[in-house]
């Protein structure tokens, strides 16, 4: 008797299901690819730099400092200094520091800076693989500077996204995922719905299950052995014949996420016996190895992403088990069972057993996908309105209103295989399938998203004339919150600085009058005040009083400050 009671096929259609396993797989994968995020998508998010985006300094720097909210991979990653022309400046070598959050990069030759504008551009990688790029600029001396024109100039210098690596890397870690269904499916369709009178150790299995499971098997460790050459090329935003770079290969498996990948490709080649060996399903030493390989597996996955990462990790990553878990066993033993073509019908005509479980246990796994995924939304999601405004929480919604759809269809199902038997439920089991691989589709977006990411620090500059004087009031990042201030002024004719200059903000629409900026000398004719907080979103009146030798002059500048 078969271990499923699945009907035998003969000769060549008995490979059919591990050729729409396949297809199944691919369609899966490259769905992944789509929904996976471009070049914005990071985890490690700047907190601060030095110099700030938007400076006027008075001399040059000693070293570039990039401060991250997360640990980050320094030998993966990369900053470069250069000219408004797009010149490069020498910069030594990344200096180790205590704290992994923290980029720190030498400038050689500091005394060569002259006056002018320069960008900083950087790439880095985070611990969980995930690439942060983003250029910003600074201006040495007080002379007239458009910031932001040098920084559109140089935007592309560290875009990873040049040659579609990070389109790649979400089409292997979809087609990742999908293999992982396939396995975890197969196991639970054997231990779940093995009927007692097949429990005999030499029980054949049937050629549908180990299809399924050796083609998910194989898409685990492959995918997981192209990610490390993949990930090189991502991270140092190389050309193609970067995948082939041994010496990148290396950097990646030195780090966090290379070791868990390194570990799900071996462990994928462990599951390829214990699917072989799948006729001892029966025994208690099979059982464990199949759990304790299953779980492991999840297990890379989860140290490897967002869980493993923010406030109550270890909640994350327990969440992210479960979650996940729950959603490549129901997905997996879908696809298992929609392969199997008449495996919908037991001998006397009535659902088979896998049918039976996964429609009474699929509202269950969908309820626990739920309740997990609203909990590892609270915990990663810093702020409500990211649901919107950001990458990440607009993939969530999406992911979301899926998931209201696959158990609407999950209830149907279970009613219309009582009411009409599994031949009408069919229809409907293929669709609750379909949807279940966007869903992973769509997970796989998430895992490329930031939760919490942030704008650029990008300057804005107003400038107002009075008389023969000439002030710019640039503000860094125009944001609500905190920002710096810099205000420059000129004077035509002057033969000696202005002495002192003060500035109010106003925000009549708000009821807010009167806020002082609290401005001190920085150099000739240059005031500056930092970490000045603007508690709302837009339009600040500004009114200046500038003290030259001749007399106070007074100039009134608008300022937009946006809300993020």
């Amino acid at each position: 008797m078969m271990l499923l009671g699945w009907p035998r096929r003969a000769g060549g259609r008995a490979l059919r299901p591990v050729f729409a396993t396949v297809l199944a797989a691919v369609v899966a994968a490259v769905l992944a690819g789509f929904v996976a995020p471009t070049a914005a998508s990071a985890h490690a998010v700047v907190d601060d730099t030095v110099p700030r985006a938007g400076a006027i300094l008075e001399v040059a720097p000693n070293e570039i400092v990039l401060d991250f909210d997360d640990d980050i991979e320094i030998g993966l990653s990369y900053t470069g200094l250069f000219t408004a022309a797009g010149e490069p400046i020498a910069l030594d070598r990344a200096v180790e520091t205590p704290d992994r959050t923290q980029l720190v990069v030498p400038i050689t030759d500091p005394f060569a800076l002259g006056a002018g504008t320069y960008v900083v551009a950087y790439r880095v990688t985070a611990v969980d693989g995930h690439v942060e790029h983003d250029t910003f600029a600074f201006q040495i001396g007080t002379q007239a500077s458009d910031q932001i024109a040098a920084v559109r100039g140089l935007s592309g210098l560290t875009d990873p996204a040049a040659h579609g690596w990070e389109w790649t890397l979400g089409v292997l870690r979809g087609a990742g995922l999908a293999g992982l269904a396939l396995l975890l499916g197969t196991f639970a369709v054997v231990l779940l719905t093995r009927r007692e009178s097949d429990s005999a150790p030499t029980s054949a299995p049937d050629a549908g299950p180990t299809g399924t499971g050796l083609v998910g098997a194989v898409l685990v460790a492959v995918c997981a052995v192209l990610s490390i050459a993949v990930q090189g090329g991502l991270s140092s935003a190389g050309s193609p014949s970067a995948l082939f770079d041994t010496g990148l290969w290396s950097e990646v498996i030195a780090t966090q996420f290379g070791a868990l990948t390194i570990a799900r490709a071996a462990l994928g080649a462990v599951a390829v016996v214990i699917v072989v060996s799948i006729r001892l399903a029966a025994t208690r030493a099979w059982r464990a190895a199949a759990l304790t390989l299953s779980l492991c597996l999840l297990g890379t996955f989860a140290w490897s992403g967002h869980a493993a990462r923010g406030r109550l990790a270890a909640l994350g990553v327990l969440l992210d088990l479960v979650h996940r878990g729950a959603a490549l066993v129901w997905l997996g033993g879908l696809v298992v069972i929609v392969l199997a073509r008449r495996s919908l019908l037991a001998s006397d005509g009535r659902p088979a057993r896998p049918v039976e479980v996964w429609t009474t246990k699929g509202l269950w796994a969908v309820g626990v996908l739920v309740i997990t995924g609203v909990l590892q939304m609270w915990r990663t999601v810093e702020r409500p309105g990211s649901l919107g405004d950001t990458a990440y929480g607009r993939t969530l919604v999406g992911k979301t209103a899926l998931v209201v759809f696959v158990l609407v269809i999950a209830v149907m199902l279970r009613g219309v295989l009582r009411r009409h038997g599994p031949r009408s439920a069919r229809s409907l089991f293929v669709s609750q399938t379909v949807l279940a691989l966007m869903v992973t589709g769509v997970s796989v977006g998430l895992a490329g998203a930031a939760p919490n990411e942030r704008p650029s620090s990008v300057p804005v500059t107003v400038s107002a004339r009075a008389d023969d004087l000439t002030a710019s009031l640039t503000l860094t990042p125009a944001r609500a919150g905190s920002n710096d201030v810099h205000l420059v002024v000129s004077e035509v004719g002057a033969t000696e600085p202005t002495r002192a200059a003060r500035a109010v903000l106003a925000n009549p629409e708000r009821g807010l009058t009167d806020l002082v900026i609290p401005l001190v000398p920085d150099g000739p004719d240059h005031y500056s005040a930092y970490a000045v907080q603007i508690a709302v979103p837009g339009t600040w009146q500004v009114r200046l009083e500038v003290d030259t030798s001749s007399g106070t002059v007074t100039l009134d500048l608008q300022v937009t400050v946006s809300d993020r």
